[in-house]
């Protein structure tokens, strides 16, 4: 009986052992949440679609990652000069593509994953998830010069979860016009 009980312990402890050491594993997987404080224009339809050199349909194809993002300091400092991570989408449909892009793509969004598994991104923006399917404001016109979401939240519509759209009256506005319902669009 002693040997049955000391064996029960013994595994009882090993589980216990395992389960607090996963846990303790997988915190140091998730990365540690960095919202960065700044300005943004927010922009109305009409001066999102008129900004925008694609608008698109597209599904999300890759996760945020170190590996697909950028940061960089300031010289000599470990001050941030700017973030991005460069996002893979296939195209479902383009609404506008004035820069006669294929079916998939690469962007910029302003959020990214360190070295040191830190997620920085702007006050309240949701960065995109693999898999989820959303209409972009893209645009080339910004500091890089690289095809980029325009103004964080204000540039994309989550279709999957659309109670998480920041910007609801655009999001609405994206919506009717891409099933085909003509809004007056300034050009």
């Amino acid at each position: 009986m002693k040997k049955w009980s000391t064996w029960i312990l013994s595994i009882f402890s090993l589980l216990i052992f395992v389960i607090v050491g996963y846990d303790v594993i997988a915190s140091y997987n998730i990365p540690r949440d960095i919202e960065l404080h700044g300005n943004h224009k927010i922009f109305n339809y009409s001066e999102l679609v008129n900004e925008s050199d694609v608008v698109a349909l597209i599904e999300v194809q890759d996760s945020l990652s170190s590996k697909n993002s950028t940061v960089v300091y300031q010289d000599n400092s470990p001050f941030i000069k700017y973030h991005y991570a460069t996002r893979e989408a296939r195209v479902l449909e383009y609404y506008k593509n004035e820069l006669d892009l294929g079916l998939n793509i690469k962007f910029n969004e302003p959020a990214a994953i360190t070295n040191n598994k830190e997620y920085l991104h702007g006050e309240g923006y949701n960065t995109f998830k693999k898999g989820d399917k959303y209409i972009v404001y893209l645009s080339t016109n910004n500091g890089l010069g690289e095809l980029s979401l325009i103004s964080r939240n204000n540039g994309k519509i989550n279709l999957k979860d659309f109670s998480s759209n920041e910007f609801k009256d655009i999001a609405i506005q994206t919506v009717l016009q891409a099933d085909g319902i003509k809004l007056s669009i300034i050009k």
